[in-house]
Parts: structure tokens; sequence; C-alpha cells
């Protein structure tokens, strides 16, 4: 988040910036599971990239901070889950944690030539959380394979 200071302290005239950490996962719900892209943003994300809001809200300052599991999904995520019903309250869950529901995106459709071209991507397999929570709650998680073998080795040998 260093690097996201030093843009907006060297370039002054920019207004909003939000940094985007980019995991594919797997979001399950009642056994039934899709793959999603699970993003990392701060609440100007929304802003920037002019997402237009369906339901709910994007999550506030103490949710950022604070590393809380919440999330906003894609219109897609809602409808493969749950079709007509009001997602907003209810949990979904990535990787090994379970993430309340507080908003829902609108729709955004585009050709994938068009996404190419502006530079912007699709938003209705994405959830979006906040920037800490994948940082405190999710990257931890994450390493290569070997780093995971040589981990579980030690934890054999003192286990």
């Amino acid at each position: 988040m260093l690097d996201l200071k030093a843009i907006q302290e060297i370039v002054p005239t920019v207004n909003m910036i939000s940094p985007v950490i980019s995991y594919n996962y797997s979001a399950i719900i009642d056994g039934k599971s899709k793959p999603v892209v699970l993003e990392g943003v701060n609440t100007s994300y929304f802003e920037v990239f002019n997402i237009d809001w369906q339901k709910g809200e994007v999550f506030n300052k103490m949710q950022s901070e604070s590393g809380q599991p919440v999330c906003v999904i894609g219109d897609n995520i809602k409808t493969v889950f749950f079709n007509q019903k009001d997602p907003v309250g209810k949990y979904i869950k990535c990787g090994q944690i379970w993430l309340k529901i507080i908003g829902v995106v609108e729709r955004r459709d585009f050709t994938a030539s068009a996404s190419d071209e502006m530079g912007i991507s699709s938003t209705d397999n994405k959830i979006f959380i906040p920037e800490q929570t994948i940082l405190m709650r999710l990257r931890p998680c994450v390493g290569r394979a070997d780093e995971v073998e040589k981990s579980n080795d030690a934890a054999d040998r003192f286990g």
C-alpha cells in the first residue's frame, strides 16, 4: 500500500486511486461451486471505474481498515448462487473464509475486445472485498508449492 500513498504524494492531481489485489478462487454455497475472481480494493474503486449499485452498499471505513470479512458481489454471482433472492446479508465462502455479502453491483455488458480496448473488465464474476481483508485473511494462505511442501516437512519433524 506504500505504492498507493507514493502515487498520491507524487501526482497531486490524482483525485482517487485504488489498489487491486486479485486472486482466482472458487466461491461455494450449499455445495455449489463457481470459479470467481476475488479482488481486494478500497472504496474509491467503484467510483474510479464508474460501477453502479444494484443493491446494498460498499464497505465502510471500519470494515475496510479492520479487514472485516465483508464483500460486494457481481451480478452473475448473484444469479448463479441466489437466483432472484436477495443475497445481501447472506454469506459466501471463498477459500477458508466466509464473507458476508453487503452489496451487489450492476451487470456490465460489453465484449472482450471492448474490455481490452478500454482497459477494464467485467464485474459480473467478481467478489470485491476490502484490501485489508485480502491482505490479512487470504494472502498468507497463498504460497508456492515448494514453500507449502517445506512447511509440511517441518511440521512433520516438529509435530
